[in-house]
């Protein structure tokens, strides 16, 4: 469940970025710029968001996780 709220939100902001960077987009293309260019932007910005999330989520959860298990086990 928390993996599909994740990839919801996710597209949710790439599609926002892209909706503000629509015009940018535009004259990237008006100028020559190919299509792999223009989704490379993209997926660039996605991934980019992809990987602080991983670098902030991974140590929160095992941090988390050993709290719990003190907290919880003993």
């Amino acid at each position: 469940m928390a993996l599909i709220l994740a990839c919801v939100g996710l597209y949710g902001v790439t599609t926002y970025a892209v909706a503000r960077r629509t015009s940018e987009i535009g004259i990237r293309m008006a100028l020559g710029g190919d299509r792999l260019q223009v989704l490379g932007l993209v997926l660039r910005g996605a991934l980019w968001q992809l990987g602080v999330g991983l670098a902030i989520g991974i140590p929160a959860a095992l941090a988390g996780g050993r709290c719990w298990r003190i907290g919880f086990m003993g």
